[in-house]
């Protein structure tokens, strides 16, 4: 994995094991009386995802399920040295061949990992936030959509994404232009609903007595 942000690699690794591992939730259960412990998963009955059996005098080693039957975890080793025959020289594990012993040694590291991706981009949407309202303060047009979409519930992606209609000027209905602030031109008047060269044509009246839709406001 990255040792600084996840990539899409990473992504990906993270979700082949979730996917590979046995469906969850997954709860610890067992009997202090009976001396026995088992992580399940309330699937199938109550199904058995990892439990423990003796190994040796003093120790005990993992059982994970197969197609519903329990097997040691010295039946599914990795070894350290490659196992060309059943004589290995070393017996050193380096890990377990099953999805959820996989998904287990790896979580310690994925979740932090996935927290930390989450916090980066909830600060990453709180900037993009905050460069919306100011561009909504200097100008009066922030992105809408794009606002909507980052301050709401992802499921409103789909209705805050559509494009949304042009704003137009309330006398001449012609779309705004903010890259049109000639005297004349297309671009919105100050914090009026009209455009600057509807209020111009207004400028020019020479009836004293003059009112429009404009004079009037």
């Amino acid at each position: 994995m990255s040792e600084s942000r996840l990539t899409a690699a990473d992504l990906d690794a993270i979700e082949a094991r979730a996917n590979a591992a046995y469906p969850g939730p997954w709860h610890w259960r067992g009997n202090t009386e009976a001396r026995h412990f088992r992580l399940q998963s309330p699937t199938n009955g109550g199904m058995t995802v990892m439990d423990f059996v003796r190994y040796g005098m003093n120790g005990a080693q993992p059982r994970f399920a197969i197609d519903g039957i329990m097997h040691k975890a010295e039946e599914l080793v990795e070894y350290e040295v490659a196992a060309w025959s059943k004589d290995i020289y070393r017996k050193d594990v380096s890990g377990i061949g099953h999805p959820d012993a996989q998904f287990i040694a790896h979580a310690r590291e994925d979740v932090p990992a996935l927290l930390a991706e989450i916090h980066r981009l909830k600060e990453q949407r709180k900037f993009l936030l905050a460069q919306l309202a100011k561009r909504d303060a200097e100008t009066g047009r922030g992105d809408k959509a794009l606002r909507e979409f980052l301050s709401a519930d992802p499921e409103l992606a789909e209705t805050t994404t559509t494009e949304q209609p042009a704003e137009t000027c309330g006398k001449c209905k012609r779309p705004f232009n903010p890259a049109d602030p000639r005297w004349d031109g297309s671009a919105r008047y100050a914090s009026t609903p009209f455009c600057r060269r509807c209020i111009d044509a207004c400028h020019e009246a020479s009836d004293a007595f003059h009112r429009c839709v404009i004079c009037d406001r």
